[in-house]
């Protein structure tokens, strides 16, 4: 992994001491100090270009009178972060002779004669690398096309550590360009860099700038939150950890968020809840007793809303296992509504009590005679038939209107089962013909289903709090952390 340090070269990055004084440090800049560097070296031409060639020439004797006021800060400032630089990446100017006088403020030889300076004392830099920039370098959109081109070609994303980007110096276009770069391509792993100038005095006087680490998340924080809320809004929980991961947002309260949303969707509601240990009131302590309520019709609004966001998703497979899952807790559900059995993996006989024997009759004679009964619809319809046969009138007509609204679910059943058992595709058609306009019906036939589930549940009356709030409160909890989130100082 590559630790990086890329910069414009301007016309004041570099400096040199024309006179026997400590307050005669100049740079090549037209305005200010080309003329003195020019006498001085006896540069027949005026400009960068040739001044900073002239005093190539003459670096051996004049070593000891060049200075680097803006990038020798920011190189000690990254190195003290990472102790090593494998490339240094200077963009440096060399327009072609059609752009007239401009070429001759070009500093494409500023940036080799930086090579050589820091070539000649920088062990701790590794390579240097000039790349050109041969047009007019104020053309923002020609510039951030470079920029990226070139730095996605050269240093790949995953094989770099650390890329520090000075943003100070050289053409306020290939500034902007380069730190919108560097923050898309590398994201967390940019760090910029800003040396503030010295002022003309102090660079009169061999004073070099300061240099300080930008923190970049403000850079970063709107597109992260746009594809968080898109993610979000699919409810891709998974999705969101890979981004906040690669961001490095690292927060305890979103990740805590995170986990419970991501077991949630799995129907693992004791990790879910697990998640959540560290919270014990508040939105986060309310998720934690909702994810609790296993048979209630909480639990199936669970089920069926996270089938409609399959269903929203093209996760057809995805849609009819959990559309099945839907129609074997209906059964599960009523048969605890009616009769108080919790059943889970089997009813054992012993379960049963005296007062309700003749069930154990009605099992034997449709299911066989033992000593359980495992979990399944031959069990779940038979509990009921028997239900319907010895229960009183409310309940005989609440199990008559429910059990054909769950049956019309049952064309899901067995298109999941086709497709989990026999390895068959399941096309938006195939699912059409189960069951009509699935992406209107489902959500309505389920809602129906839930509410009259409500009317015969043992348990709680009142009704529950929707479940389609309780995700999309946690969406709304993660949304209002992560504007508020902000990252430690940079390193």
């Amino acid at each position: 992994m590559s630790v990086i340090l890329v910069a414009n070269v301007g016309n004041r990055d570099i400096t040199l001491n024309v006179g026997d004084a400590s307050s005669c440090w100049v740079s090549f800049d037209k305005y200010e100090g080309g003329s003195e560097a020019q006498r001085f070296l006896g540069c027949q031409q005026e400009g960068t270009r040739a001044i900073a060639a002239r005093l190539a020439d003459r670096l051996a004797e004049l070593q000891d009178r060049v200075a680097m006021p803006l990038l020798e800060p920011a190189i000690r400032l990254a190195l003290a972060s990472a102790s090593r630089i494998d490339d240094l990446v200077l963009f440096a100017t060399d327009q072609p002779a059609a752009a007239g006088e401009h070429r001759d403020w070009d500093t494409i030889e500023s940036a080799r004669l930086i090579e050589r300076l820091v070539q000649g004392g920088r062990a701790a830099v590794a390579r240097v690398s000039i790349i050109p920039i041969a047009f007019n370098p104020s053309e923002h959109d020609r510039a951030f096309t470079h920029v990226g081109e070139a730095l996605a070609s050269r240093f790949p994303a995953e094989r770099v550590d650390r890329l520090f980007a000075t943003i100070k110096g050289g053409v306020p276009a290939f500034n902007a360009a380069l730190r919108e770069q560097v923050i898309g391509l590398y994201g967390a792993r940019a760090r910029l860099i800003e040396t503030q100038e010295p002022s003309r005095e102090q660079r009169l006087n061999g004073q070099h700038g300061t240099a300080r680490l930008v923190d970049t998340w403000p850079f970063r924080r709107h597109a992260i939150l746009r594809l968080v809320r898109a993610l979000l809004d699919r409810y891709d929980y998974g999705g969101v950890q890979r981004v906040l991961e690669s961001e490095a947002a690292d927060d305890s309260t979103l990740a805590a968020f995170l986990g419970h949303a991501v077991d949630r969707m799995n129907l693992d509601f004791d990790g879910a809840s697990r998640a959540l240990a560290a919270f014990g009131s508040g939105r986060p302590h309310q998720w934690k007793i909702s994810a609790g309520q296993a048979w209630g019709a909480q639990r199936l609004e669970e089920v069926a809303f996270t089938a409609e966001i399959l269903l929203r998703r093209g996760d057809l497979i995805g849609f009819l296992a959990r559309a099945a899952s839907f129609v074997e807790t209906c059964r599960r559900q009523l048969v605890h509504a009616i009769t108080g059995f919790r059943i889970e993996k089997a009813l054992r006989k012993e379960e049963i009590p005296r007062a309700q024997s003749s069930l154990v009759a009605a099992l034997s004679a449709k299911l066989g005679d033992g000593s359980h009964w495992p979990a399944s619809e031959p069990l779940f319809n038979a509990i009921l038939e028997w239900a319907r046969q010895t229960g009183e009138p409310t309940r005989v007509s609440q199990i008559d209107e429910l059990r054909p609204l769950v049956g019309r679910l049952g064309s899901l059943e067995k298109l999941r089962n086709e497709a989990l058992h026999q390895l068959h595709g399941v096309s938006m058609s195939d699912l059409r013909r189960a069951l009509s306009n699935p992406e209107q019906a489902f959500p309505e036939l389920t809602r129906v289903i839930i509410d009259k589930m409500r009317t015969v549940e043992l348990s709680e009356r009142r009704p529950s709090h929707l479940v389609r709030n309780v995700y999309d409160d946690v969406n709304e909890a993660i949304n209002e952390r992560l504007a508020a989130f902000a990252p430690g100082p940079p390193q």
